[in-house]
């Protein structure tokens, strides 16, 4: 497996995360979003590299110019400064 790339995007008014892969996006939201709505459950549930390895041989769902990319991994908490 070569060094997966994850991202968070949004694409026709909906948000989503998926891998970069050769000729596009692998929608993994689409498959997982349910049981992981952002990457940042993926994340706290380990299963980033489950994800990667079952992913990896999937065909692009659509093409980079068709998404715009969001933060990686949305915040559940707001900034706050150190004092």
């Amino acid at each position: 497996m070569t060094h997966p790339r994850f991202l968070s995007f949004s694409r026709n008014g909906r948000h989503g995360y998926g891998l970069a892969v050769e000729g596009g996006v692998t929608d993994v939201s689409a498959r997982h979003g349910e049981t992981w709505p952002t990457l940042r459950e993926v994340i706290e549930a380990g299963r980033l590299v489950h994800l990667a390895k079952e992913s990896e041989a999937l065909k692009p769902d659509f093409a980079l110019d068709e998404i715009r990319f969001e933060i990686p991994i949305p915040s559940r908490s707001s900034i706050s400064a150190l004092t």
